[in-house]
């Protein structure tokens, strides 16, 4: 999902935590080298950074939809009300937004290679 912060208020917040404290243990997030997940203390700021954004699905729609479809069958009680999502800030430098074509097409200019 991309939001729009032209501020960076968001990114400040999270800057400020990730700088405040080490990441999570390795043993609970991803095994990838270069993930690193942060707890976020004060949550609420950031809901409250977010109150008047409009988000975007950039990428992920079919993944979207079908963790929507996913918890609706989940036979368990009580059943899940979340799902993962990543949110950018669609103006934090370096932030680029792509035509799916792009990524299949070895010799586009726009894949930096």
């Amino acid at each position: 999902m991309l939001y729009p912060d032209r501020s960076g208020a968001i990114d400040a917040l999270l800057d400020q935590t990730a700088s405040a404290a080490a990441p999570l243990p390795k043993s609970l997030m991803s095994t990838t080298p270069f993930t690193a997940w942060w707890k976020i203390a004060d949550a609420a700021a950031i809901q409250q950074l977010m109150l008047d954004k409009k988000l975007v699905i950039a990428d992920g729609h079919h993944r979207y939809e079908t963790a929507r479809h996913s918890v609706k069958k989940i036979q368990v009680s009580p059943a899940p009300d979340r799902v993962m999502m990543s949110f950018v800030n669609m103006y934090s430098p370096g932030v680029r937004s792509l035509p799916p074509i792009v990524w299949g097409n070895p010799r586009s200019p726009l894949r930096g290679g």
